[in-house]
């Protein structure tokens, strides 16, 4: 009749002791939903610099290969000047690392020629896709936590921009956090997820998300009854609402300040499927 499944589990107190329960009791909760989006993580590109001759010449000498570590000052790469046949250092005016080499030795580099790209990757960019139904659900200075796919750091960070110019090819748009990187665990190329905490929604009835359990395949909560002799639970028939990591908004089949159970919750869900078999015979 009223969203009841029927069967109620009974524990005297003993039973209810060994079955270890946590009852809690629904009420109104603000709960705080994130979204979850997939990222890759590229440099910063404010923290980029492109080295170029100062004058056209050959390479005699390249002191940085790919991944090399540079410090303000270090001499990247020598080159004999055409004009005075006299060699030069070119100098890294940033400190960083090389993400990029272009040139080889004895090679003849004119001045617009990129020889190589250097980023200080102590911060890096995370570029999210977020599709058009996510758009209006994300705004700047949003709290973001980044984490790598596999094991390995997270970080906070917020979301910095978000480009007013969709990308045609995946119909999404681009969302970016710029993410402090002390220790190079970022490495630009790589994919992360990310949860962006969204704005926190009200909500009038809320249980625990371990309270949801489902016979027949529709959702149930345990419902308790105290009696002298223990409790009755009873699994009522429940329609769910938008949720954040630990709760569950109920739109129907609970009450304020009623008396559910969170924890082992499964406990009375196998129990009760005991008792239908037994029944069924």
């Amino acid at each position: 009749g009223d969203g009841e499944m029927g069967e109620a589990v009974i524990l005297d107190k003993t039973k209810l002791k060994n079955a270890n329960l946590t009852i809690e009791t629904a009420g109104s909760v603000a709960l705080k939903p994130k979204l979850s989006l997939n990222g890759i993580i590229t440099p910063n590109e404010e923290k980029v610099v492109n080295i170029s001759p100062r004058y056209s010449g050959v390479v005699r000498k390249i002191n940085k290969r790919l991944g090399s570590r540079v410090e303000i000052g270090d001499v990247l790469v020598t080159i004999e000047s055409d004009q005075s046949l006299k060699q030069y250092d070119i100098k890294s005016s940033v400190s960083g690392t090389v993400i990029n080499r272009r040139v080889s030795l004895g090679e003849h580099v004119d001045l617009n020629d990129k020889l190589m790209v250097i980023a200080d990757l102590s911060s890096v960019w995370v570029d999210f896709r977020v599709y058009p139904r996510d758009f209006k659900k994300l705004k700047t200075n949003q709290d973001i936590e980044i984490s790598m796919l596999s094991v390995g750091p997270t970080a906070k960070a917020k979301i910095e921009y978000i480009s007013p110019i969709g990308i045609r090819d995946t119909q999404s748009m681009l969302a970016r956090a710029v993410v402090d990187n002390p220790n190079g665990n970022f490495r630009p190329g790589l994919f992360v997820s990310g949860q962006a905490l969204l704005t926190e929604q009200k909500v009038f009835v809320a249980v625990r998300k371990n309270a949801v359990q489902y016979i027949e395949g529709k959702p149930v909560v345990f419902i308790e009854e105290k009696s002298s002799e223990g409790s009755k639970f009873t699994p009522k028939n429940v329609e769910l609402g938008p949720s954040d990591d630990k709760y569950v908004e109920v739109y129907f089949g609970i009450l304020p300040e009623q008396r559910y159970v969170s924890d082992n919750s499964f406990m009375l869900k196998a129990e009760l499927s005991k008792n239908m078999a037994a029944h069924s015979h």
